[in-house]
């Protein structure tokens, strides 16, 4: 590359950047020759010499990146474009005149307090690899990083747990009660709790309180773990017997005492009393399906009115039931009688969602203890109707 080079329309060239392009005309910028430039992308730049290089055959592009190993070199047309700031003008022996940079001025008295201290460089590499903490701050530290889920749940466990003490006179903070005494307390406390409307807690929920228990006694160090210690074997016996006993009672997922269970009830009674097979035939029940009637002795039974379904379109005559679907009533065990469950959901439906053709399976209210309606005018979805039994049987604890 030198002064005198000239430059064709059409060379083409190579950038630093690994870029390959075509040269299409030369500019001048304040006496500085430049060079217009279409790169390969279509993309047009303009660049100086000393920017890329001219390939000496034009069907070479490399595809690599070229990175130069030292800064490229000053170029003949830089020194004579700087050449006049390099020399006194007024000088005729043309003297050299030495340009210093700016440097910042001496610091005063004040400044120089504020300027920082340089430290050892040895020592600040330890400062910056370990913080200084104190044992305060792990425990900050580590209750801070704790799931707000989890957290939450401990505190409302923990609160539940110290309404029962209150109940035993009981005033000390369960990490300062000894072993023996919090075991007894705890082995009552599983067989005894119950939900604020006196339902049995799931088994899920007993043993969730368990580990909330644990973990609040380890975060204070109380030196016995609920889920080893020969102390607190009682404990964990109790809590075990009370999770077989409310598997074999259906654990509250069946019953009239809430929407949710009352729901269940009835979806459980159309399955097994009027056969009922697949999601679809529940979705597709009507309100008006199903109707409440009396025998001659006037024994209460729900029968189901025939209608077609996925597996009894009316096609065949073969295929339809000649005698129609009933479900009596059970006078041993209301809870899990299906006339009684059937009468308490009319009596808890809104009444203008109560019409034949409205929807037999609708949404529960998500606050009933605010109102005497348990369910409200919104059809229960086809995926929510499907998990039923999967529900039922994870919150049993039977999956």
């Amino acid at each position: 590359m030198s002064l005198n080079e000239v430059l064709e329309r059409g060379k083409r060239v190579r950038l630093l950047s690994g870029e390959g392009g075509v040269i299409l005309a030369e500019n001048e910028n304040f006496g500085f020759p430049l060079w217009e430039i279409k790169l390969n992308d279509g993309k047009i730049i303009t660049e100086a010499r000393y920017r890329f290089d001219v390939l000496i055959d034009p069907h070479e592009v490399p595809k690599e990146p070229v990175i130069p190993s030292s800064p490229p070199a000053v170029t003949e047309e830089l020194l004579q474009l700087f050449q006049s700031q390099m020399y006194d003008s007024d000088d005729s022996d043309m003297q050299t005149v030495t340009v210093l940079p700016d440097f910042p001025p001496p610091p005063t008295n004040n400044e120089k307090s504020l300027q920082p201290v340089q430290k050892d460089t040895t020592m600040s590499k330890y400062v910056r690899q370990f913080v200084p903490i104190d044992e305060e701050e792990v425990d900050i530290f580590i209750a801070n990083q704790e799931n707000r889920g989890t957290l939450k749940k401990t505190t409302s466990d923990l609160r539940t747990l110290i309404q029962f003490l209150e109940k035993k006179n009981e005033k000390r903070e369960i990490h300062n009660i000894p072993p023996k005494e919090l075991n007894n307390l705890l082995s009552q406390f599983f067989i005894s709790a119950r939900k604020s409307d006196g339902e049995n807690y799931e088994p899920a929920t007993l043993k969730g309180q368990f580990c909330s228990f644990n973990r609040f006694l380890k975060r204070h160090d109380y030196g016995h773990d609920l889920t080893k210690s020969i102390e607190f074997c009682k404990t964990r016996d109790a809590l075990t017997a009370k999770q077989v006993d409310l598997k074999k009672n259906g654990s509250g997922q069946l019953g009239l005492s809430n929407p949710t269970a009352l729901l269940h009830t009835v979806w459980f009674c159309n399955t097994v009393y009027f056969g009922l097979r697949g999601v679809t035939e529940h979705y597709q029940m009507r309100w008006g399906d199903v109707k409440l009637c009396k025998d001659h002795k006037n024994n209460e039974y729900i029968q189901m009115n025939e209608r077609n379904t996925k597996t009894r379109t009316g096609t065949d005559v073969k295929n339809k039931r000649e005698i129609p679907q009933r479900a009596w009533a059970n006078l041993n065990d209301q809870t899990r009688c299906p006339v009684e469950a059937y009468k308490l959901y009319k009596s808890k439906r809104p009444v203008n969602f109560s019409k034949p053709e409205d929807p037999f399976y609708i949404q529960e209210n998500t606050n009933p203890n605010k109102s005497t309606r348990w369910y409200k005018s919104q059809i229960v979805g086809v995926n929510k109707l499907g998990k039923f039994m999967k529900i039922m049987a994870e919150k049993s604890g039977t999956k």
